[in-house]
């Protein structure tokens, strides 16, 4: 190139780089808003994080690529055409790099070990069949800098390729097997737009670090749209993943616990996944984040089979920890699903999943009707071992099982559910007859509980709403449950062990033909009423509940009941009574509570009128309930 030539394109590139950074009264550039922080290249890990660029611009080389060609001013690249991949840029030093232009067949690679460069795509166009458009497998950290007002798109064909990577053509030890693939760590920032076109089996991959900080990013993938070997990171940005794979998902290295978790602490994403939306191979961590995730065509289509892929909305092989942000799930298989423990402290989430009800007897349980089932629904949440639910704004609109666990411990937060099965069920995590329990067993009593210490919570369950296989303790909070209004065994309240009221408000109804009788125990320090009757309380039903002639609570039925359990620090000794029908000046909440004003016995009838003594009164009225079945487990086989 003559002089004259390289002036210009210097000149035409030094304004492009202008337009991304600001100016600092050293005479180098910084990212905008960023002067007082500038600093190295990189840091010690070679990763560039969102404070730290730092540019002098004699020493930034300028790539521009030329449709089968590329131009380059400045040090440490070089241009090649090679007749099996077209036009190869090879970048070899620590530096910046300013790439634009269009590339119809090749690729940008980092060319050299142990470098840590930074890469800006200034508007690029990077189009290869037969290899990733760009890589880095020479164990160096890479940075892009996504420019401001730019479009950078990144597609490759998928030619060539064996089992899911390309050939080591190029590279005689590593094969790519994503569009954009770095061996170590990938850091992705800026304004601008990247669009990643994949044909071949992953969208972006590190198979160290991924990180994205910011950006408006757009992935299509036949495997998983980002995935990060050892961790991925995401604190910010703008994504939009499409995958017939994992959204997201880290693999992590058999027994190193310390590799495979997923942080995401910003952003605004969205997820369209054929399998998992989010899966991380150890921990995974989110806040302060946007979540939008449709996984296996999401909750209203068919049950996921024995033999279908996992298709959650976001999985942990280990534990989950979400502090805040904003969820909203859409998923054929569970919601949020941890195979260790599920921790909630804050946030809006949303989840729907499939709620279709196995074949094989009542509840999905072979042991319950006989015969084999066919695949069930998902749960709304599960942590197989453990659920702390702390706070937070949680809607389960549609769920096979609401929240599962074999632990469940709720403090506070607002929890709707409607479930086809149990609205909560604590449950044992090992289906392993050498445990305990028979998989085909009716039931198995286990050495846990359910916990409710605080929070409101609504249950509208299709079987039982509070399922437990050890106790359920209530020591506080605001609770609803409407259980089964048809299913024989099926209860508003089911423990196999003790259920224990401490304190709080608990209106539970359903209604059991079969007459099992799960009454709270008397060592319990509130007070408790258990109504049973012949007739079922009609669904749409004002009732109101008195004691000693102050009011208690006055709530609307959802469906036809004939078993009611109400608690409240308001029930003492004394008169209480029970009546259906009259009027409520008051405000109906979204729990089927009545709020302000006052009732009216106008046009109301007396279902029950009783004396309080104990712990525990239970007003029978139920012929059928002479010699009710406790179905109660053998506490022999607890552990």
């Amino acid at each position: 190139m003559d002089r004259i030539k390289q002036i210009s394109l210097a000149a035409s590139m030094l304004l492009a780089v202008l337009s991304i950074f600001s100016c600092s009264t050293s005479g180098n550039y910084v990212e905008s808003g960023d002067e007082q922080n500038a600093g190295n290249l990189s840091s010690s890990d070679g990763s560039v994080s969102s404070s730290s660029i730092f540019v002098n611009l004699a020493d930034t080389t300028f790539i521009t690529l030329k449709g089968t060609s590329a131009e380059i001013v400045g040090r440490d690249a070089v241009a090649a055409q090679n007749s099996n991949y077209g036009t190869i840029v090879e970048i070899t030093g620590t530096r910046v790099y300013s790439v634009q232009g269009q590339l119809s067949n090749g690729f940008i690679a980092v060319a050299q070990k142990d470098i840590n460069p930074i890469v800006i795509l200034n508007g690029v166009d990077i189009a290869s069949s037969n290899y990733a458009p760009i890589v880095s497998l020479k164990k160096s950290n890479l940075t892009l800098v996504l420019a401001s007002g730019t479009t950078n798109t990144l597609s490759d064909g998928g030619q060539g390729a064996t089992d899911g990577k390309y050939n080591l053509g190029y590279d005689p030890e590593e094969q790519p097997n994503a569009t954009l693939l770095v061996r170590r760590n990938l850091t992705i920032k800026g304004t601008g737009k990247l669009v990643v076109n994949s044909k071949l089996n992953n969208g972006i991959g590190s198979r160290a670090i991924l990180r994205i900080e910011s950006g408006d990013i757009k992935v299509d993938a036949p495997n998983n749209a980002l995935k990060g070997n050892d961790e991925v990171v995401i604190t910010g940005g703008i994504l939009n993943l499409t995958s017939k794979e994992d959204g997201i998902k880290t693999e992590g290295e058999e027994g190193n616990s310390s590799l495979g978790a997923i942080s995401i602490t910003g952003g605004d994403i969205t997820i369209n996944s054929v399998q998992d939306g989010i899966q991380a191979a150890t921990d995974l961590n989110i806040s302060n984040a946007t979540l939008n995730i449709t996984a296996g065509g999401g909750s209203n289509g068919s049950a996921r089979g024995t033999n279908d892929p996992s298709s959650k909305g976001i999985k942990s092989v280990k534990n989950i920890h979400i502090k805040s942000g904003t969820i909203n799930i859409n998923s054929k298989d569970d919601g949020i699903h941890a195979d260790e423990g599920l921790i909630i402290d804050g946030g809006t989430i949303t989840v729907a999943t499939n709620n279709s009800m196995g074949s094989g007897g009542i509840g999905g349980f072979p042991g319950w009707g006989g015969g084999t089932t066919s695949a069930n629904g998902g749960d709304g949440l599960r942590g197989a071992k453990s659920v702390i639910i702390n706070d937070g704004n949680i809607d389960i609109t549609k769920a096979y099982e609401g929240i599962e666990g074999f632990k469940i411990t709720i403090n506070g937060g607002t929890i709707m559910v409607k479930s086809s099965d149990d609205g909560i069920n604590v449950s044992d995590y090992v289906d392993s007859p050498a445990n305990g329990c028979s998989v085909n067993a009716v039931c198995c009593v286990i050495n846990s509980n359910l916990t409710i210490n605080g929070g409101t919570l609504y249950i509208d369950a299709g079987t039982d709403g509070l399922d437990s296989n050890g106790d359920i303790i209530i020591n506080g909070g605001t609770i609803v449950v409407f259980g089964s209004g048809t299913s024989n065994f099926e209860e508003a309240i089911d423990a196999d062990k003790d259920i224990v009221i401490n304190g709080g408000t608990l209106i539970a109804l359903g209604e059991d033909s079969q007459c099992m009788q799960h009454a709270p125990k008397e060592s319990s320090r509130q007070r408790s009423v258990f109504v049973k009757r012949n007739s079922a309380v009609a669904s749409n039903t004002i009732v109101n509940v008195t004691s000693g002639g102050n009011q208690v609570t006055t709530f609307r039925t959802l469906r036809n009941a004939t078993r009611i359990l109400i608690t409240s620090p308001q029930i003492n000794t004394g008169t209480l009574e029970v009546r259906t029908g009259g009027l409520h000046s008051g405000t109906e909440d979204n729990m089927r509570m009545f709020t302000g004003g006052s009732y009216n016995t106008s046009g109301s009838t007396q279902l029950v009128s009783f004396n309080v003594n104990g712990m525990v009164t239970t007003n029978n009225n139920s012929n059928s309930c002479s010699s009710p079945q406790t179905f109660r487990c053998d506490t022999s086989t607890s552990r």
